[in-house]
């Protein structure tokens, strides 16, 4: 975090300095409400989403990390904020949020789009974005930071932290690129500082300042810093790895043969009677655990959701589930979470899962239909992994059915249910998948996922078919981050190129060695890689040398593109003006060389008026181009 920042946390947390805190809050207040608002689409909404944001800030200074950057947490906890209001609004069964605001696809030949289009998705996708990436484009681009005070900011030269400002613009692209918006590493650089982060309304700063006021900081103890610093879906998935923490620590789920869990929790947290073997204790586990009306259940879980040692407490309520009938995981479910009040979503994973034992339909359908926000997703997912586990077919079905826009998310759970447990048996259940299409998203997203397990990766190639091991090794190719081992594969299996994007690899490979990137190019033989693999460096040379990339468009023809060629203009029509001119002609829309010309020659005109008017008088244009640069 910035020297700065954390120097006025320090000042609002050792003494409620709240001039401290106003600083921050007017440091920030645009940022935030930019992307609530982005987020939203409503401008209520987004000023309700920046004061329960500063409200969270206020609450909890003392748990952000001092690795993180105040711009990156608030950001973080703002979107997250912003998408639970917006699912909480709409009550829609599953991603409300990205299915409302999902682009329609765009001509792929513009590379340059308004915002207006990017606005809707933008803050989702910076968000998945890896850390480091994240914070360096943040700064860059939503607080307008430059390269020096980055590379300062994070221990790195200037060269450098200007290089990964670059790779994070690329992967941000290419991300925008999967929801059907094509645009160029520039015109992002361009869009993002000047629209990331606009002013924010007048009066916003009183009433966020106002909601703030009297509020007691959390003191950090134990988990908290976790559990109460991070986004209602992170906290979802570190409660789904507190699941397997307890089977680590002894506590173990398995069928039981009277339809409930059975589960024996370590000797520590047992009572002296069940340690013993106290016939009684055993009985009639049933009626133990589920008393017999409403209000004796609900004081029950009470009582066990008020056991302040993390374990004891999750100890308790497995030996409650243990048992349980199938028709009171209902009540069960909401219950918990009415008491657990959505800070700690473990104890509602443990109630899901033990009802997706019993019945996984019947605990899909109740998830889907809560206002949960974004830890509903976490909640879906959790159940499909382990209905993964338990009948990965039924569950695969399950989830075909689906609305397009839902399934290949729910395919994917139940594909890493699989793996977590038998990763050989990924591949013949992903061949039962009819739809082609979902079958390759589903192998690019288990690469996603698994990509810090490599050994299950490798596993699961194992018993591929020829074309799924071409699918499998095309996903990591794009994966990677390192573009030298994505190339690797790419040149050692050419079966691979059809699933990859040699273009995006290229790309980030001649920016960063281009002697060595033009070579391997150069070496290649005839074919859809060569071909992909130019077009690639042709567009990434452009932003790092002009006449390079003349020498390479010749020699590559058919690997120019429009969009290559539009950045190619704007970069030569900054210092040579006529040579960019030259370039007009060449795009392939007749449209939009007319547009071109105008803006190149307004701009030009701006600049040096006298060179441009003996351009124009060398060059007639035609009447339409001539009126419209009229004053």
């Amino acid at each position: 975090m910035d020297a700065s920042d954390r120097t006025l946390l320090d000042r609002y947390l050792a003494g409620g300095d709240e001039a401290a805190f106003g600083i921050l809050v007017g440091r920030y207040l645009d940022l935030v409400h930019a992307v609530a608002l982005r987020v939203t689409g409503n401008e209520e909404l987004a000023r309700d989403v920046a004061q329960l944001t500063f409200v969270r800030l206020a609450q909890r200074a003392a748990l952000i990390p001092e690795h993180v950057t105040l711009t990156a947490w608030l950001h973080r906890i703002t979107r997250g904020l912003a998408v639970d209001q917006v699912r909480a609004e709409s009550r829609r069964k599953k991603r409300e949020l990205a299915t409302t605001y999902l682009p329609s696809p765009m001509d792929t030949s513009d590379p340059e789009p308004n915002w207006a289009s990017l606005a809707p998705v933008i803050d989702e996708l910076v968000d998945r974005l890896p850390a480091a990436d994240r914070e360096l484009l943040l700064l860059r681009y939503y607080r307008n930071q430059s390269h020096a005070a980055i590379a300062a900011r994070l221990g790195l030269t200037e060269g450098v932290a200007r290089k990964r400002a670059f790779r994070a613009v690329e992967k941000l692209r290419a991300l925008l690129g999967k929801r059907g918006i094509a645009t160029s590493a520039a015109a992002l650089a361009t869009l993002l500082p000047a629209h990331a982060s606009p002013a924010a309304p007048a009066l916003l700063s009183a009433s966020v300042l106002q909601a703030t006021q009297g509020i007691t900081p959390i003191v950090p103890h134990f988990l908290n810093s976790l559990l109460l610093a991070v986004t209602t879906s992170q906290k979802t998935a570190l409660a789904g790895s507190l699941l397997l923490l307890l089977a680590a620590t002894g506590y173990t789920f398995s069928p039981d043969p009277a339809g409930g869990i059975a589960t024996r929790p370590p000797e520590s947290v047992l009572t002296p009677s069940e340690r013993g073997g106290d016939p009684a204790a055993g009985r009639d586990r049933r009626v133990r655990a589920a008393p017999g009306t409403p209000g004796e259940r609900f004081e029950r879980l009470q009582a066990i959701m008020a056991i302040e040692n993390r374990a004891g407490r999750h100890a308790a309520l497995i030996d409650y589930l243990d048992g349980l009938p199938p028709d009171l995981f209902e009540e069960t479910v909401r219950d918990v979470g009415t008491l657990s009040q959505g800070y700690d979503q473990g104890p509602v994973l443990l109630a899901l899962s033990g009802w997706t034992r019993l019945d996984p339909p019947a605990a899909l359908a109740f998830t889907l239909a809560q206002p949960w926000g974004s830890a509903g997703a976490g909640h879906e997912k959790a159940i499909l992994m382990d209905w993964g586990t338990l009948d990965p077919r039924a569950a695969i079905q399950w989830a075909e059915a689906r609305r397009p826009d839902d399934r290949a998310g729910g395919v994917n759970a139940v594909l890493l249910g699989v793996a977590r447990n038998s990763p050989e048996d990924v591949p013949g259940l992903m061949g039962s998948i009819g739809d082609p299409d979902l079958r390759e998203e589903a192998i690019y997203d288990l690469v996603r996922e698994l990509k810090g397990d490599p050994g299950k990766v490798e596993r699961i190639m194992a018993s591929s078919s020829e074309s799924q091991r071409a699918a499998f090794l095309g996903s990591m190719a794009n994966e990677t981050a390192d573009w030298l081992k994505g190339a690797a594969i790419l040149n050692e299996h050419p079966e691979a190129v059809e699933f990859s994007s040699p273009r995006s690899i290229y790309r980030q490979w001649v920016y960063n060695d281009f002697s060595a990137a033009t070579s391997a190019v150069a070496a290649m033989p005839p074919g859809m890689l060569k071909e992909k693999a130019a077009e690639g460096i042709i567009e990434g040379a452009v932003h790092r040398d002009i006449g390079k990339t003349l020498e390479l468009m010749k020699l590559y023809p058919d690997a120019v593109k429009d969009y290559v060629r539009l950045d190619l203009i704007r970069e030569i029509g900054k210092t040579e003006p006529a040579l960019a001119m030259e370039q007009i002609p060449m795009l392939s829309d007749e449209s939009q060389r007319t547009t071109i010309v105008v803006r190149q020659l307004k701009e030009w005109m701006t600049r040096d008026p006298a060179a441009a008017r003996d351009w124009i008088e060398a060059h007639p244009q035609p009447a339409d181009v001539l009126e419209q640069l009229q004053p």
